[in-house]
């Protein structure tokens, strides 16, 4: 009996799992609360940096993609942050490298 209610709790845990890394507007949110967490960004504008990373998120989801849309898509996500924050919000995300490459890729 124990045996049925451990796999049966390994299997939920799992379960949840795989459904959380498949949730783009979860990845978005997490995407975005990195993002404040280096750049301070006004809370009306955190629906415009979600749609970004929405976006960015449901498309690598995809399983037909070559590496020629993924670099589209990559560049797409750049030109929107680079048009969504200001110059120095934009410096100051690039000169954290590992996180504009986690944001933006």
């Amino acid at each position: 009996m124990k045996k049925i209610f451990a796999i049966l709790a390994l299997f939920f845990a799992f379960t949840i799992t795989a459904n959380a890394q498949n949730d783009p507007y979860k990845a978005a949110v997490d995407d975005v609360n990195a993002l404040k967490a280096v750049v301070k960004i006004a809370a009306s504008s955190d629906r415009i940096f979600e749609s970004i990373f929405y976006d960015k998120h449901k498309f690598l989801l995809q399983s037909d993609l070559t590496a020629e849309m993924k670099e589209e898509n990559f560049r797409n996500t750049e030109e929107r942050l680079a048009f969504a924050l200001k110059p120095a919000q934009l410096e100051k995300l690039k000169a954290n490298t590992e996180l504009y490459k986690k944001l933006t890729r």
